[in-house]
C-alpha cells in the first residue's frame, strides 16, 4: 500500500529498497500459495520507467494483484476541487499503472487490477 509523497521517482536507493521489499513478498507468497494485491501510486508508477526496472510488470507476470492506490485527499488538503477534478486526479494515476497492468478493473472497495487469488493474504502490503 503505497501512498502519496513517495519519493521512488527522484531517489533510485528508495525504489530499489521497495523492489527488494516486492520481491522478498512475492517469494514468501508464492512458496505459501497465496497472492498479493500491490497498491501504487505515483511516484513508484514513474520510477518503474526512469530507473528501467518495471516490477509493475514483473508483479502482474507472477499473477499477483496490482491496484491503483485512489486516496487523493491528502495532495488536495489545500484545495478546493470539484468531482470532475478530483476523478481527473485520480484518472492520472491510474493510467500510470494501466501502461504496465492494462486497463481492466473490478470495483470492490478500491479499482482493482487483480487475477483470482487461492488464498490471499492482504490487499494492502506496503
Amino acid at each position: 500500500h503505497y501512498h502519496l509523497g513517495g519519493t521512488d521517482d527522484k531517489n533510485e536507493t528508495v525504489f530499489q529498497k521497495h523492489v527488494s521489499e516486492l520481491r522478498y513478498a512475492m517469494d514468501l507468497a508464492d512458496v505459501v500459495e497465496a497472492k498479493l494485491n500491490i497498491e501504487t501510486e505515483k511516484s513508484f508508477a514513474i520510477a518503474n520507467q526512469t530507473w528501467g526496472l518495471y516490477i509493475i510488470k514483473e508483479i502482474r507476470d507472477r499473477v499477483h494483484g496490482v491496484q491503483t492506490h485512489c486516496d487523493l485527499r491528502q495532495s488536495y488538503t489545500s484545495m478546493e476541487i470539484n468531482p470532475l477534478q478530483y476523478s481527473q486526479a485520480f484518472k492520472e494515476n491510474k493510467d500510470l499503472v494501466n501502461v504496465w497492468v492494462g486497463a481492466k478493473i473490478i470495483l470492490a472497495g478500491h479499482l482493482l487490477a487483480t487475477r483470482n487469488c487461492k488464498k490471499p493474504l492482504s490487499n494492502h502490503w506496503f
